[in-house]
């Protein structure tokens, strides 16, 4: 419903009356972007990613188990046959997900047992690479964002 307010002078001129033109007020949205009406947000569109994981000089096997966004995403098995494995994947969207990733990997008779925890942006096409750091106590495992 349209309102609009009927202004009537007074009967005799005065000074502090000034008429306003009705034509020649711009709308409050061109004055005020911020009020403009905001189009409904359309639904995010489901991404599409690859997790990779591959051994590196010295080892002779890996095993590793990623969960992401609290739901078990894959699990990776290396080997001097297969030194190199990716999972493919598909989230709702892309955003920040949570990830636990706990791996055993073999330098010969030697094998160590790794674990990390952490967030990362998950975006559309993206490769992640499982990495781990050997040099700290215990072996810290995490995902990276790759080319």
């Amino acid at each position: 419903m349209k309102y609009a307010a009927k202004v009537t002078p007074p009967a005799e001129a005065s000074p502090s009356y000034i008429p306003v033109p009705t034509a020649a007020a711009a709308p409050i949205t061109s004055q005020y972007p911020s009020l403009a009406p905001v189009p409904p947000k359309q639904p995010a569109a489901p991404i599409e990613f690859v997790v990779i994981d591959q051994l590196g000089p010295g080892q002779t096997a890996e095993r590793v188990n990623v969960t992401l966004g609290g739901r078990q995403f894959g699990e990776f098995s290396l080997s001097p046959q297969q030194a190199q494995y990716q999972i493919s994947g598909t989230a709702n969207s892309a955003g920040l997900y949570a990830y636990e990733i706990t791996a055993d990997t073999a330098f010969g008779n030697l094998t160590l047992h790794c674990a990390g925890s952490g967030s990362i942006y998950l975006v559309d096409g993206a490769k992640y690479y499982i990495q781990a750091s050997y040099d700290a106590t215990p072996c810290l495992a995490g995902l990276q964002l790759g080319n």
